[in-house]
């Protein structure tokens, strides 16, 4: 049985090969994020967003309320600690209500037109 320093380069290489070194917490894997690529934490984020978009995207449309009750929740969870601490937020829950408003300003974009009324300063804001 190898000990566990062991099996960290070779977890470390498949976590980054895989996108995936940004889930890792610290206490799982210390600095799992800073690793080979420093910057690559952003990409893990992302990668993970879009696996998860199609999904998210399609809960909005159908129920946009529990939608947001439920991401609100789950980053709210995060930043209280509930998926292990991470130097970043690489994590997906702990950008949720990030990409939740970039996902709705782009549904609601097509609406803008609507608001002609007013400045669309206003509307953006």
């Amino acid at each position: 049985m190898l000990p566990a320093g062991e099996l960290r380069g070779p977890l470390h290489l498949v976590l980054h090969l895989t996108l995936l070194h940004g889930m890792v917490p610290d206490q799982i894997l210390t600095q799992s994020i800073f690793i080979f690529l420093p910057p690559g934490w952003s990409l893990s984020l992302e990668w993970q967003f879009y696996l998860v978009a199609p999904f998210l995207i399609a809960a909005l449309i159908r129920q946009p309320l529990l939608t947001f009750l439920v991401c609100a929740s789950l980053t709210l969870l995060g930043k209280a600690g509930l998926f292990g601490n991470f130097a970043l937020p690489s994590f997906l829950p702990l950008a949720l209500m990030l990409f939740l408003i970039g996902i709705v300003t782009r549904l609601s974009f097509d609406h803008f037109a609507d608001f002609q009324a007013f400045p669309l300063w206003l509307a953006l804001i």
